[in-house]
């Protein structure tokens, strides 16, 4: 074959080795400038923020280095109160909302009668606003009005009767319950759609070799669901470390700290406070602690993946 042959061949392999990343380049730039502008660039601004003390008011903020994390980390016992109100969230509420939700969906897969009930009960709330979902069980457990308190009236146990929402003992645990109502139905989605991946092939086989119904959860069914277990995990820790709008408008008293979070202390220090470097410092702490626990989950559920 002649060289000129040869050279436009090997020109033609050429462009068509490097067209398909012209294309894949062509629409990652707009999304990564995207990224970059709305994420990226809003992150380093707070990051840089922290670092300074000033009001919105101020004309100049004052730089004052580490010391809005210094007094945030050693002198603030409301940072600690909010934060582990998050680490509850994350703990008591991931716990329930793993379990229920698995239960959920194991008996979505297998008893086909109840599968009417479960989704409106629990997938219908998932595609409901924050707001709607606030409201709604702020009706329910107002002292005066409220459902549930009338319920236990009804039911001659008045002793039982409480301000939920307001009371120290049963604020935060209130709210825990509206969140893993409200977030369940997200779950049950996921670990649904994991059970229907799982070839029968395998749960017949160890039926077969006298598995019992809970041994084949256990050792066949569970491990199978380890990936979506993690990114269950892995989104609860987001999701319970950034949450606001739930709190925020269950709150009945807002002078009160029984439900108080890492966001809602946020907004209380930059929107009420006016202490925006303040503010920007517990967002970054809120930041580190999110990454920590998912590197921490991560590295535990690390293992071989198991293909279906």
């Amino acid at each position: 074959m002649p060289n000129r042959e040869k050279k436009v061949l090997r020109l033609g392999a050429t462009a068509e080795l490097y067209q398909p990343k012209l294309l894949i380049l062509f629409f990652l730039v707009p999304a990564l400038f995207l990224y970059l502008l709305f994420f990226i660039y809003p992150m380093a601004q707070a990051v840089a923020l922290s670092l300074f003390r000033g009001s919105a008011s101020a004309e100049h903020f004052e730089f004052v280095g580490f010391a809005n994390f210094k007094k945030l980390l050693f002198h603030d016992a409301y940072f600690w109160n909010s934060l582990w109100h998050n680490v509850l969230f994350i703990l008591i509420g991931g716990s329930f909302t793993l379990v229920l939700s698995l239960t959920i969906a194991v008996a979505l897969t297998y008893c086909g009668r109840l599968r009417t009930f479960f989704r409106v009960v629990f997938i219908f709330p998932n595609v409901m606003a924050v707001v709607a979902i606030s409201i709604l069980w702020s009706f329910i457990f107002n002292p005066s009005f409220g459902i549930l308190n009338a319920v236990l009236r009804l039911l001659k146990m008045p002793h039982l009767c409480h301000a939920w929402l307001g009371e120290p003992g049963t604020a935060l645990w209130s709210v825990i319950i509206i969140h893993v109502w409200s977030v369940t139905g997200f779950y049950i989605i996921l670990f649904y759609a994991g059970l229907l991946r799982i070839p029968s092939e395998l749960l017949e086989a160890a039926k077969i070799d006298g598995a019992s119904g809970f041994q084949t959860f256990f050792y066949v069914t569970l491990p199978l669901l380890s990936e979506i277990l993690k990114i269950a995990v892995i989104y609860i820790i987001i999701t319970s470390v950034k949450i606001f709008a739930l709190v925020f408008i269950v709150n009945e008293t807002q002078s009160n700290r029984y439900n108080d979070v890492l966001l809602t202390y946020l907004y209380e220090q930059g929107f009420i406070n006016g202490n925006f470097g303040y503010a920007c410092a517990i967002g970054v702490m809120m930041l580190i602690f999110a990454l920590m626990l998912t590197v921490i989950i991560s590295r535990l559920f690390r293992q071989k993946v198991i293909e279906i």
